[in-house]
């Protein structure tokens, strides 16, 4: 997401370039080439990974008791997958999509979506506790 967005300046950087070549003899337009510049040398990579995904996952137990197995962006979401571990060993999956935990291999949630898969097509809609 971040290369996207990097990306994305660049092009309309070139492109504000090409459209005003016309009026390259004024001192604002070297004063805003070299403030466009700027942007981009600090340019905030690793911000998502190392502050925004941490802020997210410490509702959840981060660092304690979960640490962060993996990410994916898509186009309107961000999923953080975490990993609960017992002595090193991996025990449950927890995954969080836009900040909302959406599943989990735990013992107790396993067995709330056993319930609502498992019974529901036997259960009225009205009465299906998920």
């Amino acid at each position: 997401m971040e290369i996207a967005t990097f990306v994305l300046t660049i092009c309309y950087g070139i492109v504000a370039f090409l459209v005003s070549s016309l009026r390259r003899k004024h001192r604002v337009y070297y004063v805003l080439f070299a403030a466009y510049l700027f942007i981009l040398i600090l340019f905030p990579f690793g911000r998502m990974e190392n502050t925004y995904f941490p802020f997210v996952a410490k509702r959840f137990g981060y660092p304690d008791t979960w640490k962060i197995a993996g990410t994916r962006e898509g186009r309107t979401e961000t999923i953080i997958y975490l990993e609960g571990a017992y002595f090193g060993v991996p025990v449950a999956y927890q995954m969080l999509t836009d900040g909302f935990s959406m599943a989990s291999s735990s013992l107790v949630n396993r067995r709330y979506m056993k319930m609502c898969t498992g019974l529901s097509p036997f259960i009225p809609t009205s009465k299906v506790p998920c």
